[in-house]
């Protein structure tokens, strides 16, 4: 689901976006509190809890939520990024082949997959 904002200028140099407030109070996120962004290695930008938060385990990806293959690895990727130990790809039926060659060659690329 992509939840658009508009980026603001706050005072004369300082440019900022809104968090999503669901997000927020799922992560316990109020005022005053610290938040890591970190540039991905394709310039997208994650947004992760500094902190106190509970180690993240595992995630799963189920192949019917997505509806290219790119979108899919951009998912891979965001889990990889915020923390998750282990990512398991699903799918109803057979796993399509380019989907499948898209986890494996992720898998390669990053550490510790």
């Amino acid at each position: 689901m992509v939840n658009r904002r508009r980026v603001q200028l706050t005072g004369t140099s300082t440019l900022s976006v809104s968090l999503p407030k669901n997000w927020a109070k799922r992560y316990f996120i109020k005022k005053g509190s610290e938040l890591a962004v970190i540039e991905a290695g394709d310039g997208s930008l994650v947004i992760r809890q500094e902190g106190d938060e509970p180690k993240k385990t595992a995630a799963e990806i189920v192949c019917e939520d997505y509806s290219s293959t790119e979108e899919m690895r951009r998912r891979f990727l965001a889990l990889y990024l915020a923390g998750y130990s282990a990512i398991k790809v699903s799918s109803k039926q057979r796993l399509p082949m380019d989907r499948r060659k898209m986890v494996v060659d992720e898998a390669r690329r990053l550490i510790g997959v």
